[in-house]
């Protein structure tokens, strides 16, 4: 049966980071990740998936608690922004057109890819 955890002690991270990440990059060395850790003073935070003591799966997170979710926020505004803008933009389908018994516009809608 599959097991996810949490780890959160630093020691335990480094291991599993060592194991888990192959050092191809400087930016693989946990040394890298762990002054991101201490500069920031952020927790190591790992989730990782298990089965019969084996581990299938590793997914390291960061999330700075003060800013992180103004970040999260302002990232999700743009495709707001732009979806309300498309909606005023964007044509109705021919089938929505149809289905509405507009047939005349759902035509010309086909044909000129307007309405």
């Amino acid at each position: 049966m599959l097991n996810v955890r949490r780890v959160e002690n630093i020691d335990e991270c480094r291991e599993l980071w060592n194991k888990m990440i192959p050092q191809e990059l400087v930016s693989d060395l946990w040394e890298v990740r762990y002054c991101f850790h201490t500069h920031y003073r952020h927790k190591p935070c790992f989730l990782v998936a298990e089965e019969d003591n084996r581990i299938k799966g590793f997914l390291p997170l960061s999330w700075n608690t003060e800013t992180g979710w103004r970040w999260m926020f302002g990232s999700e505004a743009v495709p707001a922004a732009l979806f309300l803008v498309f909606t005023f933009i964007i044509p109705e389908s021919p089938r929505w057109l149809t289905k509405q018994g507009k047939k005349d516009k759902a035509e010309k809608s086909a044909i000129c890819g307007k309405n």
